[in-house]
């Protein structure tokens, strides 16, 4: 899909199929970025620019690290 209406089409159809009503489209935003951060394979300033946040407080809303996930 080369434009934004049917990147949302496609996204509708998929959640459809998948029966997942409820998910919107920020809701993978927040799960990829968690996921990245939890990787830990990038640095702080490396995951601003993959999600394009420009502010540190940005990106850490969408994360939630806890100590003992910190501790391996």
């Amino acid at each position: 899909y080369t434009n934004y209406e049917g990147l949302k089409t496609a996204f509708q159809r998929a959640r459809v199929a998948a029966e997942m009503p409820w998910v919107n489209f920020h809701d993978l935003r927040h799960e990829a970025i968690s996921r990245l951060v939890e990787s830990r394979k990038y640095s702080i300033p490396e995951m601003m620019l993959i999600t394009g946040h420009k502010d540190p407080k940005q990106l850490m809303r969408y994360t939630q690290l806890r100590a003992k996930d910190l501790h391996r």
